[in-house]
């Protein structure tokens, strides 16, 4: 199994499992804008019709969990994965399961964040999104070209 996860402004995952996705941003994005966590979990064909469990956790930049305003509780996804394996799929065959969570109201300070993917109890670096939110700009404060 591997998991990839990137940030856009907005992503949705259309009932055939087509992803859209809006405005990538390389490393960083403004304080209060809304932004999407864009996650593809690859399925190897021995891993098909096994339940297998997604935990997405956010971490701030001195590597602890970043905190919910409302409960003080970590912020956190977690979801359950399972692809069945269609009759006919030729062994090796690597399925491919798009997820959108459009993020709204985290209400984040400007800093270095984290975004962490483990499966069950596998953890690797490169599933992992790390990203700034930055101040937005100040009035009169753009380079004219």
């Amino acid at each position: 199994m591997r998991v990839v996860t990137f940030l856009a402004q907005f992503a949705i995952v259309q009932p055939n499992n087509l992803l859209t996705i809006v405005n990538v941003p390389i490393d960083s994005q403004v304080v209060g804008l809304p932004h999407s966590l864009v996650v593809l979990v690859y399925v190897d064909w021995l891993e098909t019709n096994v339940r297998h469990l997604l935990r997405l956790a956010l971490f701030d930049g001195q590597g602890e969990p970043v905190l919910s305003t409302i409960d003080q509780h970590p912020i956190h996804v977690e979801m359950p994965v399972e692809v069945g394996r269609p009759a006919g799929v030729p062994r090796g065959m690597t399925f491919k399961i798009p997820l959108a969570l459009n993020l709204t109201g985290l209400n984040l300070p400007a800093g270095m964040y984290e975004w962490r993917a483990t499966v069950g109890q596998e953890q690797h670096a490169d599933w992992n999104t790390v990203f700034m939110l930055v101040p937005p700009p100040t009035p009169g404060g753009q380079v004219s070209s």
